[in-house]
């Protein structure tokens, strides 16, 4: 177990010091585009953020299954959050960009 646990630990920690950054990018994006569900996404990561925190101390203490239940959960936020979330944001931030675009052409807005 001593090697697994070791690599898996070394991942999980990885995961933790890229997560508060690439959130607070994430964050700032979207309040420049004024997403309108911007509260709900940044409370979204408050919780991974939060769980990540309670699942770093079980690493420490070596829970049996920690591993296993931590990567299905990552796989499942990740999943949802990227392949829905985070296209919503996408689509929305297009928008502005072709708003931006049309005043800048002297178009109306729409």
């Amino acid at each position: 177990m001593g090697s697994r646990w070791h690599s898996g630990e070394k991942i999980f920690i990885e995961l933790i010091k890229y997560t508060q950054p690439r959130f607070e990018y994430d964050e700032a994006h979207l309040r420049s585009i004024n997403y309108p569900d911007y509260p709900r996404h940044k409370e979204n990561h408050d919780r991974l953020v939060k769980w990540l925190d309670n699942y770093a101390d079980r690493f420490k203490s070596r829970d049996q299954g920690v591993q296993q239940r931590t990567m299905s959960f990552i796989k499942t936020w990740l999943d949802g959050h990227i392949l829905d979330t985070d296209r919503q944001h996408k689509r929305t931030a297009a928008w502005h960009a072709r708003q931006r675009n049309l005043e800048r052409q002297g178009r109306p807005l729409v």
